[in-house]
C-alpha cells in the first residue's frame, strides 16, 4: 500500500470518528453545590442547615494561657484550653425559638446550655446576678453558670427579668438549699449609659448538710456602665446576706448559715478599658469584705489588674496582664500571658 493512501485512509477515519463522537449524547457532569444560605433576620454568621428552616452558627476559641505568681504563692499556671460554640434558631407560630451550648475541656465540659422561646429561657446559664466574666486573673463580683427557669419582659431599651435559679450552695459538695433562688434583674440604656441591677433571695441550709435548718438569706448586685468619648468606664457593687459567692469571688458557699449566723459579703470595683493602638488598655481595681457565718472577723481582699489586649490579626489577640492580689495581709503578685484565636 503507498504512503499516500495510507494516510488518506487514516484521515478519512478521524473524520468519522469525530462525526460519530458528536452524534452521542453529552455527558452531564455533577450539579454544582448550592451556597448555603445566610439568615440576616438573626444576626451575622447564621446559615440555614439544608433540607430544613433551622439556622445554625458555629463559633469559639482556642488559647493557651500562662501565669506566673510571686514567691508567697509559687503556683504557676500553663494551661491551654478550647471552647465551640453552637447556637441555633427558626421561626414559629410563638415566635423565634432559640437554643445555645458551648463546650470546652475543662472539669464541667458544659458551660451553657438553654433553650429561648417567647422570653422564656430554660437550663443552664450564667447567673443573672452575674454581670463580668472578669480579666485573665481577676473579676468584679462573682461568676457561676446556673441551671434556671426565667422570664424576660422588654419594655423599649429595657428589659425585665424574673425567675428561679438553682443555688451555688446546691452544689457545693452535700450542702443544699430549702429551695431555688429567686431572682429578678433589670437592664437599661439611655445613650452612652447603662445600668443593670438584679436581687436575689436564697434558703441556705446549715452545717453543710441536706437536712439542716434552713436560713433565709439575699443579695444584691449592680453595674453602671459608661462610653466616655473613646473610654469606657464600669463601676461595680453588691452585698450579700448568707449568699457570699453571688457578689464575691472570694465568697465560700459552706459557711454562708451555720443555723444561727449568716455570712456578710460587700463587693466593690471598677473597670477602665481605653483603646491604643491595635488593642485596649484595661485596668481593674476592687476589693471585697467577707465574714463566714463562723467568723468574728472580716477577710478583707483587695484586687488590681492592668491588661493590653492587642490585636495582632483577625481573630488573633495576645494579651498581657500584671496583677496584684492582697488578702489577710498576704500580697501575691502575677504575671499573665493570653493568646486567643476566636473564630
Amino acid at each position: 500500500m503507498k504512503l499516500s493512501t495510507l494516510l488518506l485512509s487514516s484521515a478519512a477515519l478521524v473524520v468519522a470518528g469525530s462525526a460519530y463522537a458528536a452524534d452521542l449524547p453529552a455527558k452531564k457532569g455533577a450539579p454544582a453545590a448550592k451556597p448555603a444560605l445566610g439568615c440576616p433576620a438573626f444576626g451575622a454568621g447564621f446559615f440555614q442547615i439544608p433540607g430544613g428552616e433551622t439556622c445554625i452558627k458555629f463559633y469559639g476559641y482556642v488559647r493557651a494561657d500562662y501565669g506566673m505568681k510571686s514567691a508567697t504563692n509559687s503556683t504557676n499556671t500553663f494551661n491551654g484550653r478550647a471552647q465551640l460554640a453552637v447556637d441555633t434558631a427558626n421561626n414559629s407560630d410563638i415566635g423565634a425559638i432559640k437554643s445555645t451550648f458551648g463546650i470546652n475541656n475543662t472539669a464541667t465540659g458544659l458551660e451553657w446550655a438553654n433553650i429561648q422561646a417567647a422570653g422564656f429561657t430554660a437550663g443552664l446559664k450564667y447567673s443573672e446576678t452575674d454581670f463580668d466574666q472578669g480579666t485573665l486573673s481577676q473579676q468584679i463580683g462573682g461568676s457561676y453558670t446556673t441551671n434556671s427557669l426565667l422570664y424576660t419582659a422588654g419594655m423599649g431599651s429595657s428589659s425585665l427579668t424574673v425567675g428561679l435559679e438553682q443555688s451555688p450552695e446546691a452544689t457545693a459538695g452535700t450542702y443544699s438549699t430549702f429551695r431555688p433562688d429567686i431572682v429578678a434583674a433589670l437592664s437599661t440604656s439611655a445613650g452612652p449609659a447603662s445600668l443593670k441591677l438584679a436581687a436575689l433571695s436564697s434558703a441556705p441550709r446549715a452545717s453543710g448538710s441536706s437536712t439542716g435548718t434552713e436560713g433565709q438569706g439575699y443579695a444584691v448586685t449592680g453595674l453602671a456602665s459608661l462610653a466616655a468619648g473613646p473610654a469606657t468606664v464600669g463601676v461595680y457593687g453588691g452585698y450579700a446576706y448568707g449568699a457570699s459567692s453571688v457578689v464575691a469571688k472570694s465568697g465560700a458557699p459552706t459557711t454562708d448559715f451555720d443555723g444561727t449566723n449568716y455570712s456578710k459579703t460587700t463587693a466593690i470595683g471598677a473597670k477602665v478599658s481605653v483603646p491604643v493602638g491595635n488593642g485596649s488598655l484595661n485596668a481593674l481595681v476592687g476589693q471585697e469584705t467577707t465574714r463566714s457565718a463562723t467568723a468574728t472577723s472580716d477577710t478583707t481582699t483587695n484586687l488590681y489588674a492592668i491588661q493590653y489586649k492587642m490585636t495582632v490579626a483577625k481573630g488573633l489577640t495576645v494579651t498581657p496582664e500584671v496583677a496584684s492580689n492582697t488578702a489577710s495581709g498576704t500580697t501575691t503578685n502575677g504575671a499573665y500571658l493570653r493568646i486567643q484565636r476566636d473564630f
